[in-house]
């Protein structure tokens, strides 16, 4: 699987609002996270600018080959039935998991042709550009507690969009994207509900308060603001066993902005009836970063990198 090289691609995932990177390394026969950073993209910049920004706050990169993932609220996500054709317009990739299903990932083909070369202003080659849900399922590999033929879901709850992947032995076999809106429209539907501005409710929901009327307020603020989110996933999940003629996953591990909102995840997990935790990457050693990002907003910044073995094999 793995070729000569020490150093894996940069990995980048370019989320709608916050940008995150991660570079693994081998070492004495294992992986090892060796640099990681997230930082909030700059409305007023360009992703040029995001990417050096990014560079800055990483340490120990090496090499100047990268791999990305645009946020799927740039991209289109279709199943097929295996008598439709994918289409050629724009940029698609289209895989076929299951003999039930074809599933089409498209992108506007300007917006790739230029993070391309955003990229290279940037002092670095994209390599590829790579679909989210792909990404997500490969991430799976680095769960430790996942054993390798067993059903686990994903779920991105990113800042626009959310996402829910099936992944065995780290390959996709399902994915459907939510309705339901991003994280960004619940962090501000909570918020309302609290008597509070988006930026002030988003650090109680990342560490909640510990005074107990101020706690069940807003417990009570992310049950409510996620019920029509909670009944899709719940959907969601019922229509991946029945595809795949499989008992529902018992496991959800969460990735994206929710990751990191101990209460939603915990309500995740509570509502659906699963064992729901914040994606980590146990498989892997780490070099101490302070201050860097959880593993669960890395997730598909990890398996990027690790591409650069895999496109070798």
């Amino acid at each position: 699987m793995y070729n000569a090289s020490r150093a894996g691609w940069i990995g980048v995932d370019l989320g709608s609002r916050v940008a995150k990177l991660a570079q693994l390394e081998r070492a004495n026969g294992s992986l090892r996270l060796a640099a990681a950073a997230a930082v909030v993209r700059d409305t007023n910049a360009s992703l040029r600018d995001d990417l050096r920004a990014l560079r800055a706050v990483a340490s120990r990169l090496r090499g100047h080959e990268a791999a990305a993932t645009l946020s799927m609220s740039c991209c289109t996500l279709d199943a097929l039935t295996p008598e439709e054709s994918p289409s050629r317009t724009d940029c698609r990739d289209a895989w076929s998991p299951v003999d039930s299903a074809v599933y089409q990932l498209g992108a506007d083909a300007a917006r790739v042709e230029a993070t391309a070369e955003a990229f290279t202003r940037a002092g670095v080659r994209c390599t590829t550009i790579d679909g989210a849900p792909l990404a997500l399922a490969r991430a799976t590999e680095f769960d430790s507690e996942t054993p390798g033929d067993e059903l686990v879901a994903v779920f991105d709850w990113g800042e626009t969009a959310a996402l829910l992947v099936g992944a065995v032995n780290g390959s996709a076999v399902y994915a459907r994207r939510l309705g339901s809106g991003g994280f960004g429209e619940f962090r501000r539907a909570v918020a309302e509900r609290v008597g509070l501005s988006p930026s002030d409710a988003e650090p109680l929901l990342i560490e909640p308060p510990a005074e107990p009327r101020e706690l069940r307020l807003l417990r009570d603020a992310v049950r409510d603001a996620s019920r029509e989110t909670i009944e899709q996933a719940r959907r969601s999940l019922e229509h991946l066993g029945a595809k795949l003629r499989r008992p529902t996953p018992p496991r959800l591990l969460v990735t994206g902005a929710a990751s990191v909102a101990p209460l939603c995840v915990q309500h995740l997990g509570e509502a659906l009836g699963v064992d729901a935790a914040p994606f980590r990457a146990g498989k892997l050693d780490r070099t101490q970063q302070p201050g860097a990002p959880p593993d669960s907003l890395l997730a598909q910044a990890i398996a990027l990198s690790a591409l650069a073995w895999e496109s070798h094999s």
